[in-house]
């Protein structure tokens, strides 16, 4: 362990930066031993990557995967990558699970759910006081890991191969888990969890479910220390969202607070799994805004980042759920109306987006002001910049969404280091008022924050709605359908020209400069010049077309590229030339393209588990192909026999972790006879590349050729027949030159296309066949028919 330790303080201190982040350690390494309190020697591996300094906190990501034999460490390494690459977004990544003793443990459980989970997750509680109403077995717990869950806490007694009150988790009960595509992150708070042999290593090592990763002591628990990094661990996950596992324990540990046996809690508490791997928790955050209207509310929904995709929205009342609808979202919005609710009444509002990549929750509480309640509230909409005559204000409007007049209150607005204030003497039941506060001059984004009524003077039925913050930017326009318009960036180096008709409602447009440099892309031939341009719409909009011109003396070699993100690329706007029509708001530059490289495509065609190239397949062979640029793909086509394939029958995936691959997938519907398939790909500075293959699905089902390889042979050979078609089953009957049947291979492959088998060397006797001639006839069957083709090899064994 010293050797690691030195070798990690080594590399941390002069290997190029940045120094190194995360460390995994795999196998059999032993473990770091220190005298902990009472207990006396224990293992550890964060001391390993305490490196900068004599403290106890941690410098790098450590995790540790036990994997004792080579099948093991393939067994481990195949289900994390399962896990990484099926994310496999539903319900179950918002499904936490709590499992508590009785007594401090049930308490303290509570006490981490109320202070800490936000409403939008599901709590699945399994307590083993059968006084509780929450009470539970083990065969609770499988049911819940089974079904799906993203957390499974653990707070109460336990050995290192046992949960041991009511023996709610033991090593028997492993085998029963089958989640495999649902891997929770399992947090252990009691004693010798994470020990060697343990409870953690098989949790992290089952391969048919399990855990993505364990957190847990290689020793004693200590309740009070134990509930310290509780605390510290679900505010890294639900305040700081935190969402990869090693910078998640090494958060939790630097969260917690000062405690007299935190040397201790910070060593004894380890993890087992990669700490790349990320917590399957919802990655995005959805913010919820509530417009009533009389005994309906209007739900407006926006998800960061944005996503398009499905879910759903609850609303939950006081005595239980009263709807959830399906919601669907657009560049991350939604919106949803619940009618026939009576004033007064509260809710809690839950919503959930996904698609393939990505996912994200938000909640809100809300009460439906009744006629004598006040309800002021403003929102991020209702705040906007004002330019007149060279001086900046900023338009605040307020509603009272109550139904009784408001009173008079004050309007705080906070703008970098300076607070501004002004009064508004009331506001009328149901009604709006506008207010306007000078500001100081701003010459880039500014963020500004404006809180209503702050001193809370006024008793309201919602007080969650009388914050609202907003990034204001200057030199922005307001265009319009009818008339269009114009915005030019602060240096005037960018103009956009919006025409008539171009948009179907009024947006403020807004055009603001960035540092290019704070864009990382790893593109090693593409370089932006000096400036970036982020060019805004309010409210926001997927796409509209528009007119972008940048102002130039060099045209050589430059180009009009828009960043894309994910992956973090810079992506060939404008076919040529430094002014045209693009589609889409976003980050615009200049850059030098030095690529003239086209992609390279690796072509693959794969018929029923068999790899084929130009040749007989069935109606629904796989193609698939593996782009590389080192400069990033932008996008790929498909054509058959000269049409082209539309983008919706074949899927398209660029490597989020590695933008210089991309794969193309399509099973297509072929019909008889010969085709030809070719796929087009074009890298982000539209250089173009192309790869064909010729199929051809058979008509009447033949032998279109066998052989076997190699040959002669000595001790087994593989025997390939080509078939035009699909048959039943196919036989192989091995003779001698006598004709003396020598065995016999049974019930083999029949699949349209290139089919192969293995033959030991052997006879029906299991005895070796002796050197010589041999011939082999290899027979398909399709309903009654029978067709059959022969070949010749020799066995040379030597003498």
């Amino acid at each position: 362990p010293k050797a690691i330790g030195d070798f990690l303080r080594y590399a941390y201190f002069h290997w190029r930066r940045p120094a190194p982040s995360y460390v995994l350690l795999m196998g059999p390494i032993p473990a770091y031993h220190f005298n902990s309190f009472k207990f006396g020697f224990a293992s550890t591996d964060n001391l390993l990557v305490c490196v900068n300094g004599d403290d106890p906190y941690p410098d790098m990501f450590i995790g540790r995967i036990p994997a004792r034999t080579p099948l093991e460490v393939e067994e481990i390494t195949d289900k994390i990558i399962r896990g990484e690459g099926r994310m496999n977004p539903g319900d179950w990544r918002r499904r936490l699970v709590f499992v508590a003793a009785p007594g401090w443990f049930e308490s303290s459980s509570e006490r981490l759910i109320s202070d800490f989970i936000p409403s939008c997750y599901e709590i699945k509680r399994i307590y083993t006081d059968k006084r509780s109403p929450f009470y539970g077995t083990s065969s609770d717990l499988i049911e819940a890991i089974n079904k799906g869950c993203a957390l499974v806490h653990f707070t109460g007694h336990g050995g290192g191969r046992i949960w041991s009150d009511e023996r709610v988790l033991s090593m028997e009960h492993l085998p029963k888990l089958q989640n495999k595509t649902t891997l929770p992150f399992v947090v252990s708070f009691t004693c010798f969890t994470a020990m060697s042999g343990g409870l953690g290593e098989k949790l992290l090592m089952h391969p048919d479910g399990g855990a993505i990763g364990v957190l847990g002591s290689t020793g004693l628990g200590w309740v009070k220390g134990n509930y310290l990094l509780e605390q510290g661990l679900f505010r890294a996950l639900f305040e700081h969202s935190f969402r990869r596992l090693g910078p998640t324990v090494v958060a939790a540990k630097f969260l917690m607070p000062n405690y007299m046996l935190i040397y201790d809690i910070l060593n004894l508490y380890n993890l087992l799994g990669d700490p790349f791997s990320e917590v399957p928790l919802p990655e995005g955050k959805i913010e919820l805004r509530i417009v009533p209207s009389g005994e309906s509310i209007e739900v407006i929904g926006r998800a960061y980042p944005p996503i398009d995709g499905m879910g759903e929205l609850a609303f939950i009342g006081r005595d239980g759920p009263l709807r959830e609808v399906r919601i669907s979202s657009e560049d991350g919005t939604f919106r949803s109306e619940l009618n026939g609710l009576p004033s007064g009444t509260d809710l809690s509002i839950t919503a959930y987006l996904r698609n393939e990549s990505v996912d994200a929750v938000g909640s809100i509480r809300f009460r439906l002001p009744g006629e004598d309640e006040v309800d002021l509230s403003v929102s991020p909409s209702s705040i906007k910049l004002v330019e007149d005559q060279g001086e900046m204000f900023l338009s605040v409007k307020v509603d009272n969404l109550g139904g009784r007049s408001s009173g008079e209150f004050e309007v705080r607005v906070y703008i970098g280091q300076e607070i501004r204030t002004t009064l508004i003497s009331a506001v009328k039941p149901h009604q709006s008022v506008i207010t306007l506060i000078k500001l100081p001059r701003i010459s880039d984004e500014t963020r500004v924050v404006v809180v209503i009524d702050p001193q809370d003077r006024i008793k309201e039925a919602n007080e969650g709605n009388n914050r609202a913050e907003r990034i204001l930017t200057p030199f922005s326009s307001t265009i319009t359908p009818g008339s269009g318009g114009k915005v030019q960036s602060p240096d005037g180096e960018v103009t956009c020209e919006f025409p008539p008709g171009s948009l179907h409602e009024p947006i403020l447009v807004s055009i603001v400069e960035k540092p290019a440099d704070s864009l990382n892309s790893s593109q090693i031939s593409i370089h932006p010049l000096t400036k970036a341009y982020e060019i805004r719409s309010d409210p926001p909009l997927p796409r509209t077309n528009f007119r972008i011109s940048f102002k130039t003396d060099v045209k050589d070699g430059i180009g009009v590229y828009r960043w894309q993100e994910p992956p973090g690329m810079w992506v060939r706007a404008l076919k040529e030339g430094v002014e045209g029509e693009v589609g889409e708001f976003g980050i615009y530059a200049l850059c030098r393209s030095e690529d003239k490289v086209p992609p390279r495509i690796s072509l693959n065609v794969v018929d029923r588990q068999l790899e084929i190239d130009g040749t007989y397949c069935s109606e629904n062979p796989t193609i698939s192909a593996l782009i590389t640029d080192e400069n990033s793909i932008q996008g790929a086509e498909i054509y058959l026999d000269g049409s082209p394939v539309p983008p919706e029958s074949y899927v398209f995936s660029r490597m989020e972790r590695r933008p210089w691959e991309a794969s193309l997938t399509w099973v297509p519907d072929l019909v008889e006879g010969e085709h030809r398939v070719r796929i087009t790909a074009y890298d982000t500075s539209l250089n173009r590349s192309e790869a064909t293959v010729k199929l051809i699905v058979g008509g009447e089902l033949t032998i279109k050729a066998i052989a076997n390889h190699p040959n002669p042979f000595s001790h087994e050979t593989w025997i390939a027949y080509l078939l035009t078609k699909e048959g039943d089953r196919a036989e192989i009957r091995i003779y001698s030159t006598s004709g003396r049947l020598i065995r016999k291979l049974k019930y083999l492959p029949a699949k349209a296309g290139y089919n192969e088998v293995k033959w030991d060397g052997r006879d029906e006797e299991g005895s070796t066949a002796s050197n010589g001639v041999y011939f082999y006839k290899v027979m398909v069957f399709s309903g009654g028919r029978r067709i059959a083709r022969t070949g010749k090899m020799i066995v040379w064994r030597g003498r």
